[in-house]
């Protein structure tokens, strides 16, 4: 709070085009997440490989609280990975299943996400029988 006080820019991006919010997902920061969206700080911003920190939040950890938070604050769940990844994919890959849970709760009228389908075809079900989870 004293740095944005001071004006660091809450929606700098560092050499991999990530902000503070996909630092704190990635770290798993809950506090400082929560911190920086109630400053200002944009739960949508993308990096330099278009990704979210929603995205990164199914990557990195299976903290339900990053998740929920991010979802709170209004951010998208409509990003894609360079091969057609969404974060449905991303969760059912690693069995991550109260992340799915709440993913499916936010999306469960848009039928489109939740049968995307990846660079290879593979649909969320797909990933899950390929990576029994």
């Amino acid at each position: 709070m004293a740095l944005v006080g001071g004006g660091a820019h809450l929606d700098f991006r560092d050499r991999r085009g990530h902000t503070p919010v996909h630092a704190a997902v990635r770290g798993g920061n809950v506090f400082a997440l929560k911190t920086l969206l109630d400053l200002g700080a944009s739960p949508d911003c993308y990096d330099s490989k278009d990704l979210t920190p929603l995205y990164h939040c199914c990557l990195v950890d299976d903290n339900v609280e990053c998740l929920n938070v991010l979802i709170h604050a209004g951010c998208k769940n409509t990003c894609v990975d360079s091969q057609g990844w969404t974060v449905l994919h991303q969760v059912c890959r690693y069995g991550r299943l109260e992340q799915l849970k709440l993913l499916l709760q936010t999306c469960s009228d848009d039928q489109q996400l939740i049968n995307k389908q990846n660079a290879t075809g593979n649909t969320a079900l797909h990933v899950c029988s390929l990576y029994n989870q």
